[in-house]
C-alpha cells in the first residue's frame, strides 16, 4: 500500500512538474514564422507533386 501511494504522489508531482515548463515554454516563444518558411520539393517543376506543393505553399503562405 506504501509503494502505490508513493508512485502516486511521485507521478502527480512530475506531472505538475511537466506542466509547468510547458507553460513557460509557450510564452517564451517568438511570433511563428520569424522568418520565411522555405518548402523543398525534390521532384521535377511542372508534374504533379510540384503542382500540389505550389497550391498547398499558396494556402500555407495565407495560413501563416
Amino acid at each position: 500500500m506504501k509503494r502505490s501511494v508513493c508512485r502516486l504522489l511521485f507521478s502527480a508531482v512530475l506531472a505538475l512538474a511537466g506542466a509547468a515548463f510547458v507553460g513557460a515554454a509557450a510564452n517564451a516563444e517568438d511570433k511563428y514564422p520569424s522568418k520565411p518558411v522555405r518548402m523543398i520539393v525534390s521532384f521535377s517543376a511542372g508534374g504533379p507533386t510540384d503542382t500540389v506543393a505550389r497550391v498547398m505553399g499558396a494556402k500555407m503562405g495565407e495560413l501563416l
